[in-house]
């Protein structure tokens, strides 16, 4: 096994996942080749360890000679994530749909979206008004539900 992690998956009841190497060095392959991934990637790292696809996250782009680029602890303001997304050349980072909406709709309102390229979510449904916000204010060159990394590797 690389891993166990808890996760409800459809049951809402928690349950161990065992996630062995072979499925999860597949799954990172694959990932970092939709995703665009290679040396000239740089990752924000914002998802807790404890959430599953907080490990693509990171897994992906150091298979591809990637960057990750880590925040602290602090629960970053969208003003405060932008700039970070600006200041790092973020090309690829991964959110909760509730804050990616709260960062669209804070660019949409001062303008100058960041350089990410990829912006991928998972963890709860992203309502259409949050996904079309998004789109809009961030112009990201994919958009990606990433929901359901851990239910995707089991072998």
């Amino acid at each position: 096994l690389a891993y166990v992690i808890y996760t409800s998956g459809s049951t809402g009841r928690p349950k161990g996942v065992g996630v062995p190497h072979g499925a999860l060095a597949m799954h990172v392959r694959a990932t970092g080749a939709l995703y665009g991934t290679g040396e000239e990637t740089r990752e924000l790292h914002f998802l807790s360890f404890a959430f599953d696809g907080a490990h693509e996250r990171w897994m992906v782009p150091l298979a591809f000679g990637g960057a990750i680029v880590l925040r602290d602890q602090g629960l970053w303001s969208a003003e405060e994530t932008r700039d970070a997304l600006a200041r790092h050349r973020v090309t690829h980072a991964g959110f909760p749909p509730a804050y990616l909406a709260q960062l669209a709709e804070w660019v949409e309102s001062a303008g100058d979206p960041p350089p990410v390229q990829v912006y991928s979510f998972g963890g709860e449904a992203m309502p259409r008004a949050g996904f079309e916000a998004v789109k809009r204010a961030l112009r990201p060159q994919a958009l990606i539900n990433g929901y359901g990394p851990t239910e995707a590797v089991i072998s």
